[in-house]
């Protein structure tokens, strides 16, 4: 007899598999930082290793720079808040309800958009030298931005307690991103931006028949678990289609 209760790590896979791969990506970026710089990295170190930088994008057209931002972190609380409170919370919960591709799509250009806008706003309007930028939050930003659009023209989708704790989590960000001289504003903005913008041109649907109205408490990563225990196979299918301050380093 065999024992087929699977462990939260399996559910937290099988219901959020992109989230899971970036979080694993992401941690990995992490410990190789770490081993090479320790745990606070200076501004050229993280240009090594890939951070984004107008001069580079722009003179040298190292574009890929817009990708591997996304994965590198400044240090440990950069990287533990965007990966438990940006990618295990609030991003498998936007995974779950949407499904994976749309889910995948909208986090990926909403990083590059955050990165692109930061880019051309650094270009035509900050006087070099440039900081270095790294961090998810761009990509992150692009997930609320996603709620914040749900929460006006899905509303149905939610309770009103849902509503009110998406567009507070929202406002709590936006206010600490314009208290913090360290962040790049442009990249959290431009993901917020990006992804309101994804999601109108996406035409969003629930990704599961059976999905309750709302996530509930969006601090609980299972609790749409339910969604996918069903007899009917036919419900699995989907509807559609640091610690210091340094101006030449800046957090996502």
């Amino acid at each position: 007899m065999f024992d087929t209760e699977e462990t939260m790590l399996q559910r937290f896979m099988r219901t959020s598999p992109v989230t899971f791969a970036l979080i694993v990506m992401v941690t990995v970026m992490f410990i190789i930082t770490t081993a090479l710089y320790g745990f606070s990295p200076t501004p050229q170190e993280l240009l090594d290793i890939g951070g984004l930088h107008t001069f580079y994008v722009h003179y040298e057209n190292e574009y890929w720079r817009f990708v591997t931002v996304m994965f590198l972190h400044s240090g440990f609380i950069h990287f533990l808040f965007n990966t438990l409170f940006g990618l295990y919370i609030i991003s498998s919960a936007l995974e779950r309800m949407i499904g994976s591709l749309k889910f995948a799509i909208i986090y990926f250009v909403s990083g590059i958009g955050a990165s692109l806008i930061t880019y051309v706003w650094e270009f035509n309007f900050v006087n070099p030298p440039w900081p270095v930028g790294v961090g998810a939050s761009g990509a992150i930003f692009g997930v609320l931005g996603v709620l914040f659009f749900l929460t006006i023209y899905k509303a149905s989708w939610f309770s009103p307690q849902d509503i009110s704790s998406i567009r507070s989590i929202i406002l709590i960000n936006v206010v600490f991103t314009l208290l913090s001289p360290q962040i790049s504003t442009t990249a959290h903005f431009g993901g917020l931006v990006s992804g309101f913008a994804i999601a109108a041109v996406l035409g969003l649907k629930r990704a599961h028949r059976g999905a309750k109205k709302g996530f509930g408490d969006p601090y609980d990563p299972y609790q749409h678990e339910k969604d996918f225990e069903s007899d009917d196979p036919f419900d699995y299918i989907e509807i559609v289609d640091d610690d210091e301050d340094d101006d030449d380093r800046r957090v996502w």
